[in-house]
C-alpha cells in the first residue's frame, strides 16, 4: 500500500509538472526544454521503482524494501545520462 500511494502520488506531481510545463504554459520561457524534459523523466522513474517494488514483494518484502535504494542509483544515472545528451 505504501509503495502504490507513492507510485500515485508522485505520478500526479509529474503529471501536473507536465500540466505546466507544456508550451512553458506556467513556467518561466528561460527554463530549457532540456531541463523540462529531465524533472518529467525523473519524475517518471520514481514511480516505476515504487512499482517495480510492489511486483517485488510478492517473493519477499525485506528485497521489496531494499529495492527503493534503486531510486538513489536511478537519480545519478538519469542526471548523469540527460546532462550529457543537453
Amino acid at each position: 500500500m505504501y509503495a502504490g500511494s507513492l507510485a500515485v502520488a508522485r505520478l500526479l506531481l509529474t503529471a501536473v509538472w507536465w500540466y505546466a510545463s507544456s508550451g512553458h504554459r506556467l513556467i518561466d520561457e528561460r527554463v530549457p526544454m532540456n531541463t523540462i524534459r529531465i524533472y518529467l523523466i525523473r519524475g517518471l522513474a520514481i514511480p516505476l521503482v515504487f512499482l517495480i517494488s510492489i511486483g517485488i514483494s510478492f517473493f519477499s518484502v525485506n528485497a521489496a524494501t531494499y529495492s527503493w535504494l534503486l531510486l538513489i542509483v536511478a537519480d545519478s544515472v538519469l542526471l548523469r545520462v540527460l546532462s550529457r545528451q543537453g
